[in-house]
């Protein structure tokens, strides 16, 4: 019984102590579990807190805190960054004052291109109210945009954005549409035109087409976009049929430039063009695009013509001089024995008035010879004092008999002498040809005036009168009763080469000669008014020999 009840006693001490020892041993367990957590709890926040000033240092822009004494409490790495850009040489900024002070100084004007580079980093701002902007360039040439606001507890925050990749890349958009349309307007004002053609998706299409071309082919630009290039062809006189425009077309080199000489109607008027025809090719060695380029080359096909015509006409001149002497040797031949005659035939007065005559026609003729070695020669002889009225009274025996018998002839000479400085053979000659173009204009017959004045310089038309000149002038006036000349083309009559006549009936020389006469060498002028259906007169004006 004594064991039992020891037993039992030791049993319940055990029971007790075992109790005592689990209680203990969840004791440490949970103060251990504690103390772990405690101890990752405190390294994981100093990792959050490095974690957050690392990802504060990398941000991409630049941040730069004060104090609420205005003193920089912190900037991350790209604010120390700008702070070094903008202010590099001395200590570094330590205050507000300061550096408001630098970006004042540094400012830049807003212009279009900083404009558009703040609408693209709007976005990039922090989402609450602004005090302060500025945008800045460092001496480095850097641009940054700047912001600043005032936190919650009274610290003020700058907000720093490196805006060069944008500002370059806005300067160079600028740049390029500027470009664009420098190249827009210099492809707009040209004369000659230009067309670009795709070959990509609908075949033939015209994609743009400048104001040139729309005028030579006659139609508005919105005629010819997205149209197919065949109906641009059936303005030319190569392509009037369906079958002409498809040999064109076919014509064309697809890798190579391909030139096409064309013709037109401007009116009456004949015009011929160039189209010079370019492919541009793409990656895959396809034609891309065609851009075709037409040059109005109706001038440069006049020049060749009128190159051509002076050739023969030097060829003409060679040829006349050498003739002209031969011909002025017989002449002289003939003028001397009609000496040696008249002095023979004494007392018959009609024959010596007939071998005067002679003698008066071959000299004359010799005249005439000296006129044409002086047109070989490309020059006029020496000038003389001549009284005007004398050469022409001279002039209208000779004018009467060249004159058609549908066409009267009227002169009207002054009763006393105008003098003037000029070579009396070429004079004569300018009358002549001016008189035989008026009778030219009047194939039904009609009348010719010749009239000779004196003019005081202020009675000159105005856009012929000087004021530093007071010299009279002899005003010759021939005017005719013909069909008269298009206003359109009044103001090319001197030019060399060009003629109202058709062809093969002028030369297109004889107003350009007599033009460059009385102007350049005589000192005067010669013009011409004109209305279509009923006349022209010319007037000349050579100044008088002051007495």
């Amino acid at each position: 019984m004594v064991y039992k009840e020891h037993m039992s006693d030791f049993i319940e001490s055990q029971t007790l102590i075992n109790f005592i020892v689990i209680e203990h041993v969840l004791l440490l367990l949970i103060l251990s579990a504690a103390g772990y957590w405690a101890f990752f709890y405190i390294k994981d926040k100093r990792n959050y807190v490095s974690f957050l000033e690392a990802l504060f240092n990398d941000y991409a822009h630049g941040i730069l805190i004060f104090d609420k004494k205005q003193q920089l409490q912190y900037a991350n790495n790209n604010g120390h960054s700008f702070l070094k850009d903008i202010y590099p040489n001395a200590d570094p900024i330590k205050y507000l004052n300061e550096c408001f002070d630098l970006f004042f100084d540094h400012a830049q004007d807003m212009d279009h291109v900083l404009e558009s580079v703040l609408k693209n980093v709007k976005d990039q701002l922090p989402d609450r109210k602004i005090d302060y902007r500025e945008i800045v360039k460092t001496k480095s040439n850097n641009f940054y945009f700047l912001t600043g606001y005032k936190t919650d507890d009274s610290q003020t925050t700058i907000h720093v954005i490196d805006i060069n990749v944008e500002k370059r890349y806005e300067d160079l958009a600028s740049r390029l549409g500027q470009t664009n349309q420098q190249l827009f307007q210099a492809i707009e004002t040209t004369n000659t035109g230009i067309v670009v053609v795709s070959m990509q998706r609908a075949k033939n299409t015209i994609n743009f087409v400048n104001r040139a071309f729309c005028e030579i082919a006659g139609k508005d630009r919105n005629d010819f976009l997205g149209a197919d290039w065949r109906q641009f062809f059936s303005v030319f006189e190569e392509a009037k049929s369906d079958e002409d425009i498809h040999g064109l077309i076919q014509s064309i080199q697809h890798e190579e430039i391909t030139d096409l000489d064309l013709t037109s109607f401007l009116g009456s008027q004949k015009r011929y063009y160039n189209f010079k025809i370019t492919p541009y090719m793409n990656n895959k060695k396809e034609v891309d695009q065609y851009v075709g380029v037409l040059t109005d080359i109706t001038d440069l096909r006049l020049r060749e013509a009128e190159i051509f015509q002076s050739q023969k006409l030097d060829a003409l001149g060679q040829l006349s001089a050498g003739i002209a002497h031969d011909f002025n040797n017989i002449l002289s031949i003939i003028d001397g024995y009609t000496k040696i005659s008249a002095k023979e035939v004494v007392d018959n007065e009609n024959l010596i008035g007939y071998l005067n005559k002679i003698s008066h026609a071959s000299k004359r003729g010799s005249n005439l010879i000296s006129r044409m070695l002086t047109f070989s020669r490309k020059k006029i002889t020496n000038t003389s004092t001549y009284d005007i009225a004398e050469i022409i009274k001279d002039q209208e025996s000779f004018l009467y008999p060249i004159l058609d018998k549908s066409i009267s002839l009227k002169i009207n000479l002054p009763d006393f002498p105008i003098p003037v400085e000029c070579n009396s053979d070429v004079i004569s000659q300018i009358v002549m040809n001016l008189v035989i173009n008026a009778q030219d204009a009047m194939s039904d017959g009609g009348e010719i005036n010749i009239n000779l004045y004196t003019l005081k310089h202020t009675d000159l038309p105005e856009q012929y009168s000087n004021e530093s000149q007071v010299l009279d002038y002899a005003y010759l006036r021939i005017s005719d009763t013909g069909s008269g000349i298009d206003s359109d083309v009044l103001h090319q009559i001197f030019d060399p080469f060009f003629s109202t006549k058709d062809v093969g009936k002028g030369t297109g020389l004889g107003l350009s000669i007599s033009y460059q006469i009385i102007v350049d060498k005589h000192r005067g002028q010669l013009y011409c008014n004109s209305t279509p259906g009923k006349g022209t007169e010319f007037a000349i004006e050579i100044p008088m020999v002051q007495k």
